[in-house]
């Protein structure tokens, strides 16, 4: 007997050249097994860290419109989990809320996981950050998306950000991820960090899930510095993998291990851009 096939709405940004949101979510999805609905909050010819880049900013409304027609042929009700990255503005973040609530509704098993993109990290070493969206951002995740979530996968300077909690070893991980907790009021919630490593040779991902804290790291390869997209697949997986019936710890090993193999292929062939379809053996 053939079983179900899980299905995730991904809403979040689209690129034509290279990886970043659903462009480096999607192909990881589908290779895990997953059926994908993207929904693109942005389209653009390339991501922002590029000298220049065109495209097309969606509002609330247009995004909006497309879930109606979801909505009209009994789309949602088809969906397992909803995963979310850039937004632009709150009305936005209002609709991606209202759809996550209602194929919860119809749903009780289903998954939202916010990924709150709102910043990097340039100094892994120091922690040192920027927010290259709006100073409005920390708090439009707090207030609309993140007290909602199953899982929130923010980068270590994202986490520090929105728990108000300066971040230099892995005891201030778990009390930035306890502040954010209390914030959010969800106790339940599981918190995958990126970008955990305080040693600038090494990557890390940790997770906590109700005072349980783990990270794990591997090396770090010298890639081109416009490659981006990390945080997007980390995300991506962690759901899928979750979906597939992988346990929390199970989820973010196998994560780590393909994140390791994408990123060994993109050094090796001194890509731009994320090597995925040269590292595809890796997403398994």
């Amino acid at each position: 007997m053939i079983k179900k096939t899980p299905r995730i709405l991904s809403i979040q940004s689209h690129v034509a050249y290279g990886y970043a949101g659903n462009k480096a979510a999607i192909f990881p999805m589908q290779k895990l097994g997953i059926e994908v609905s993207p929904i693109y909050t942005v389209q653009l010819s390339n991501h922002t860290q590029y000298p220049h880049y065109n495209g097309s900013f969606f509002n609330a409304k247009e995004i909006q419109n497309v879930i109606d027609g979801m909505i009209a042929n009994n789309f949602l009700t088809k969906h397992d989990a909803v995963l979310s990255g850039y937004i632009g503005d709150t009305e936005i973040a209002k609709v991606i809320a209202n759809t996550a609530k209602v194929i919860k509704d119809n749903n009780k098993n289903a998954l939202y996981c916010c990924d709150p993109v709102f910043g990097d990290i340039y100094d892994t070493g120091n922690q040192q950050g920027r927010i290259f969206a709006t100073q409005k951002h920390p708090n439009i995740f707090l207030e609309h998306l993140l007290p909602i979530a199953d899982i929130i996968t923010p980068n270590l300077f994202e986490l520090s950000i929105l728990s108000d909690t300066k971040i230099k070893n892995f005891e201030d991980i778990v009390k930035a991820c306890k502040n954010l907790i209390t914030k959010t009021k969800n106790p339940d919630q599981i918190i995958i960090i990126t970008s955990t490593s305080f040693d600038n040779s090494k990557t890390g991902i940790a997770i906590y899930h109700k005072n349980k804290f783990k990270c794990l790291e591997s090396p770090k390869y010298k890639v081109h510095p416009y490659v981006s997209g990390s945080g997007d697949i980390t995300a991506a997986m962690f759901l899928s993998y979750i979906l597939k019936g992988k346990d929390l710890f199970q989820a973010l090993n196998k994560v780590i291990k393909c994140l390791d193999g994408i990123f060994k292929t993109t050094y090796e062939l001194n890509s731009d851009e994320l090597a995925l379809v040269q590292a595809q053996r890796y997403i398994k």
